[in-house]
């Protein structure tokens, strides 16, 4: 099937009722997409994205409630599909050439047809190549470099993890592979050709214990002799032993608190 014969799905998520109108009648001059709900809080656009599985978000950058890149923070770990984001927002032009930058497209209001034109025509040509999920996730990461995220591997494809959800990471040397343990109890692979240096880099709650682990700062209970002790649910997990190469770090870090 041509691409621009494929129906794609739009959500819109705005908190003004005239904003949402104005777009909605814009995009009716587009035989191949379909709008398939608007939301103006919060909760409602959250349920509307993972009810519909949009392939196209525009979503205003201002609401009362959430801003539109606090939700992008929330909805991330969720997506299981690709989903292309379009700002659409009153936002002064120079604050969003940033979010180009990262592969994101912006709609300014208000809008001239040519211009949203333009943003059509980007995500007709973006998903015209079919770029994998895990592409459309290392750009979410992208645009929220003050929360970095790791995006790990699942069975159905790709997830992303926060860092502060992790309780210790670990290196197992048969899979030549960091793992990360986090508060659900799950056991995640990270990407291949991740070093210790990039995950300590990721949070700063993070601090190396010995060649082979890291643990989250903010889940340590107690230092037992050369050994750390996490908070449930970590503290049963492993046996997390403190070498002598990062003992005296580790210990001046636990004086800190």
């Amino acid at each position: 099937m041509d691409n621009m014969e494929k129906n794609y799905k739009i959500a819109i998520i705005d908190d003004t009722t005239a904003c949402i109108d104005v777009l909605l009648d814009s995009l009716t001059k587009y035989d191949a997409v379909s709008v398939v709900g608007t939301a103006q809080t919060h909760m409602s656009a959250m349920q509307l994205v993972l009810d519909e599985r949009p392939d196209l978000l525009f979503l205003d950058m201002e609401m009362p409630e959430i801003t539109g890149l606090q939700f992008l923070r929330e909805i991330k770990t969720l997506l299981s599909w690709p989903m292309h984001v379009v700002f659409y927002t009153a936002y002064e032009k120079y604050m969003l050439d940033a979010l180009r930058e990262s592969a994101f497209d912006y709609l300014l209001k208000p809008f001239t047809q040519m211009e949203l034109q333009v943003v059509m025509n980007r995500f007709f040509a973006a998903s015209s190549t079919n770029n994998s999920l895990a592409s459309h996730l290392e750009t979410l990461s992208q645009i929220l470099p003050e929360s970095r995220t790791f995006l790990v591997s699942t069975i159905t494809g790709y997830k992303i993890l926060q860092p502060g959800n992790v309780g210790f990471l670990e290196y197992l040397k048969d899979k030549k592979r960091w793992y990360a343990h986090t508060d659900e109890k799950t056991f995640s692979e990270l990407k291949r050709g991740t070093t210790a240096e990039m995950i300590l880099s990721y949070c700063p709650s993070y601090v190396q214990i010995n060649q082979q682990q890291i643990v989250n700062f903010d889940y340590l209970f107690k230092i037992d002799g050369k050994s750390c002790v996490l908070v449930p649910p970590f503290g049963d997990q492993a046996k997390l032993s403190i070498s002598r190469d990062f003992l005296k770090a580790f210990k001046d870090r636990f004086d800190l608190i």
